[in-house]
């Protein structure tokens, strides 16, 4: 059968040339993870020194490094000397790679890392203060800090860092209409004021005079204003005016009178100790109209109802923020104007216009 011996002898040999291959790959395997496995030496300088927070850093330091797999070799140097003359006089086979020197200062820790870059070929210096953590944990994390930059440095892996959370975004301002007032958008709180709701009464006194041959009448003022505090409406009743007289050969006469009026105003400045006050309107009057005659004269009472347009200025003293005293002046004209006889002869007469002047202190209701 010599046709199963050549088979069967192709079969041990593909055998024994896999089972070679599968031994080559292992061997190239096992000495591909014993060269990387080999450990880096780092040279750890501190100084000596009894000091609790030098002391816990180094020996966490010396775990940390042990624990990233680097083989450290420790050298304790004396206060102020320089770590390089400490590895340029010390006798070693081979360079380390690196150089850890833990330093002291204001009873804390810092750590400076010195190793030849891997990429530049170039010595490189790195120094690494204590974080601002507990001081408890501070030697910890300034070792885990220390040996991350290190690892980063010499092997290319990113330092595990926590991640700094970024400051909360200030909120964007709303928008909004620009509002009457000023040019930039910013609401005139000053207009806005003079704009607000506003009703006002006030107390006071007002008189007549001006008219020809009847003396001046005097009279209590009674007003109420709604509006703003630039524009409003008025309304104000004088009444009963008394005072009133007129004489003459015959005999003479006595004159009440009311007058109620509606008007505009207008206040400026809307605020201020001091503001010019103008007003203008219509309303009616009324007089009564008592005569007394000498003999062989007989006097009459007569009753006058008409019609009166004012118009008027004055002066607001602000005694606060919502009282004041009003100094007002009007003129009137009166339709019909109002014609006094006696025994036939014209005795007093309306003046057109007739003046009249008053005080009064006013209130925000």
């Amino acid at each position: 059968m010599p046709t199963a011996r050549a088979s069967s002898r192709r079969g041990r040999e593909l055998a024994r040339a896999t089972g070679f291959v599968a031994a080559l790959i292992v061997v190239g395997l096992t000495w591909a993870r014993g060269v990387r496995a080999e450990p880096m030496t780092v040279v750890l300088v501190h100084i000596a020194s009894s000091g609790d927070v030098l002391s816990e850093t180094t020996t966490r330091l010396r775990a940390e490094l042990a624990a990233a797999g680097f083989d450290v070799d420790e050298l304790v140097a004396e206060p102020g000397a320089d770590p390089e003359e400490l590895l340029a006089a010390r006798a070693t086979s081979a360079a380390p790679s690196a150089t850890l020197s833990v330093t002291e200062h204001d009873d804390t820790a810092a750590v400076d890392l010195s190793f030849l870059d891997p990429k530049t070929h170039e010595r490189q210096v790195r120094h690494v203060d204590m974080p601002p953590v507990a001081r408890q944990r501070g030697p910890s994390a300034l070792a885990v800090r220390a040996v991350e930059l290190l690892r980063a440095s010499l092997l290319g892996e990113a330092p595990r860092e926590a991640p700094t959370p970024e400051p909360p975004k200030p909120p964007e301002p709303r928008s909004r209409e620009p509002r009457p007032g000023r040019d930039d958008g910013t609401p005139d709180r000053g207009r806005a004021s003079a704009r607000a709701p506003w009703l006002v009464g006030e107390l006071g006194a007002g008189m007549l005079y001006g008219a020809r041959g009847i003396s001046p009448a005097f009279a209590p003022l009674l007003r109420f204003q709604a509006g703003t505090r630039t524009w409003a409406g008025r309304v104000s009743l004088l009444a009963p005016a008394f005072g009133g007289e007129v004489s003459a050969a015959g005999g003479s006469a006595t004159l009440r009178e009311e007058l109620l009026s509606l008007d505009a105003t207008v206040t400026l400045p809307a605020k201020g100790t001091l503001a010019f006050v103008g007003s203008a309107g219509a309303g009616g009057y009324h007089w009564h109209v008592s005569g007394e005659g000498t003999t062989p004269n007989v006097g009459h009472d007569v009753e006058r109802w008409g019609a009166v347009v004012e118009a008027g200025a004055g002066a607001l003293v602000r005694l606060g923020a919502r009282a004041g005293l009003l100094l007002d002046a009007q003129a009137l004209w009166f339709a019909p104007p109002l014609v006094v006889r006696i025994a036939g002869v014209e005795a007093g007469k309306s003046g057109q216009p007739t003046l009249c002047a008053s005080i009064g202190f006013w209130v925000a209701l």
